[in-house]
């Protein structure tokens, strides 16, 4: 699903460009934009939150969490899932 189906379908069951605005922490002019397909390019953290909501007000179980990226310190796994050994 694209933000936009989101937006449309929280509007279907009754919720205003508004509330929704209120509910995601989106600024409400972006939503409009949204529902009106101005923006086809949705930042990843309003398209989570518009998700997040779309499921919650239509009883679906939540999105499930991103993964965390890998720390900058972490060791590469080799091919079976161990540190590679160091290059001489």
């Amino acid at each position: 699903m694209e933000a936009r189906d989101f937006v449309e379908g929280l509007v279907g069951a009754g919720l205003t460009q508004t509330q929704i605005a209120d509910r995601c922490g989106i600024p409400q002019p972006t939503i409009s934009k949204v529902a009106r397909g101005d923006v086809k390019d949705v930042l990843s953290a309003n398209y989570r939150r518009l998700q997040a909501l779309y499921c919650e007000v239509m009883g679906f179980p939540p999105p499930a969490p991103l993964p965390s990226p890998p720390a900058a310190n972490d060791t590469q796994p080799g091919a079976l899932g161990e540190p590679q050994a160091e290059r001489a």
